[in-house]
């Protein structure tokens, strides 16, 4: 016993001090990584740069068209670099180009192969309109533009979807991910919205 009493007496280590300072390592590490975020970030807004002008290219038309495809990954490419400069905490110089821009590929709305790109780029846009990137009247008229194409990716909630054909596209969708999954029988669940008649 005697030999756990001395244990017990015997002074605890402190913690190690470099827990509440940051080592010079630690500092020399961190100051790295800043530098290279703000790298990354100034490559970023050239990228940007570059992409916005090729897009410009493709509407001025001539021999800078692009096919589909190609316009469809430029979109897609504009819309990481403004998701990227978001994270950095970055506004690049583009910025006030980019409304101009997105209002010609808006118009490309219809074209089903370019749809989805341009929902993309314009939820990227709604994203930097939080941050202060656009004008106020850009940043109205984003808002409207991803109200009109969001109705393009969803039902009409006035309109609910007929029975028969959500059962439809679910034996169709379900054995083409899970083929081995068979249903006995499907539930399906409608939403209902309260209206207040006490007025």
């Amino acid at each position: 016993m005697s030999g756990g009493a001395a244990l017990a007496s015997q002074p605890q280590p402190s913690a190690p001090q470099s827990q509440a300072q940051p080592q010079p390592q630690q500092q020399q590490q961190q100051q790295q990584a800043r530098e290279q975020l703000k790298k990354a970030v100034e490559m970023n807004a050239v990228r940007l740069q570059a992409i916005g002008e090729r897009i410009r290219g493709h509407f001025r038309g001539g021999s800078y068209a692009l096919a589909p495809a190609d316009l469809s990954h430029l979109v897609y490419a504009l819309a990481r670099g403004i998701d990227y400069a978001l994270s950095g905490g970055d506004i690049p110089k583009i910025a006030g180009e980019i409304p101009d821009t997105l209002r010609k590929v808006y118009e490309l709305r219809k074209d089903p192969f370019l749809q989805s790109s341009v929902m993309v780029l314009i939820i990227s846009c709604k994203n930097a309109c939080k941050n202060k990137w656009f004008q106020p009247s850009d940043f109205i008229d984003i808002l409207r533009m991803a109200d009109e194409l969001s109705g393009s990716f969803c039902t009409n909630s006035s309109e609910p979807a007929n029975d028969s054909t959500v059962l439809e596209i679910i034996s169709t969708v379900m054995p083409r991910y899970y083929p081995k999954l068979k249903f006995d029988r499907l539930i399906t669940s409608l939403e209902a919205k309260v209206v207040n008649l006490c007025n």
